[in-house]
């Protein structure tokens, strides 16, 4: 008995471990240094068309972030160039400042007629970059890099084929809306989930306090 149970408890423990390794094989890496650098130099050979095709972008910057992004740059420059609500084709990404140095919110949100989801992650500023934690989107479970490129935003990200590629966002980025506005369609618990790890992570729609 005592025989079988140890061959039992190891099934178990391998069933787990295996479990545990699928899951974490589904949050995609960072791209490496390398990728960045070939994904960086494609992105600025294409903004150029970008700005002909006037796809990405009104032609103007909203003049509300800007006194806001002024007014955070002033006491994290790291974070300001990202801040705002940057829109691509089909998904939009609203970057709140925190009050926590180098430390961003991010909500992730697709329309609701292409694939409804929204989704909460923090980024981190260093060496003009701003990286996630995995947040969830419609291609699964990815860590990201935002890059600045001017007026226009690269986010790159690693795709099922283990490849890197980079998404641009537009040219002239939005006023941030209060969180919650962002969340209408989401349950109740998953508002107040979404709202406790915002505000546990110093973020604000806010001017920054003096420092």
């Amino acid at each position: 008995m005592q025989v079988r149970s140890l061959f039992s408890m190891s099934i178990i423990c391998t069933i787990l471990v295996g479990g545990s390794l699928a899951a974490f094989a589904q949050i995609r890496r960072y791209p490496s240094q390398a990728e960045l650098r070939r994904e960086i130099a494609e992105f600025r050979q294409t903004i150029p068309l970008l700005q002909q095709s006037g796809q990405f972008g009104r032609g103007r910057r909203n003049r509300a972030l800007e006194r806001f992004t002024q007014a955070w740059s002033r006491v994290d420059p790291t974070i300001a160039p990202f801040l705002g609500t940057w829109h691509g084709q089909e998904t939009d990404w609203n970057i709140y400042p925190s009050n926590l140095r180098g430390r961003v919110c991010i909500i992730f949100r697709s329309p609701v007629e292409v694939a409804p989801n929204v989704s909460f992650g923090l980024g981190y500023a260093s060496n003009g970059q701003l990286r996630t934690n995995e947040v969830t989107t419609t291609t699964g479970r990815n860590a990201f890099v935002f890059i600045r490129e001017g007026n226009y935003l690269g986010i790159v990200s690693v795709d099922d084929n283990n490849q890197a590629s980079l998404s641009p966002y537009s040219a002239f980025s939005d006023a941030l809306k209060p969180p919650i506005e962002l969340l209408s369609n989401l349950s109740q618990s998953t508002k107040t989930t979404i709202m406790q790890k915002f505000n546990a992570s110093g973020c604000t729609t806010s001017l920054p306090n003096r420092r």
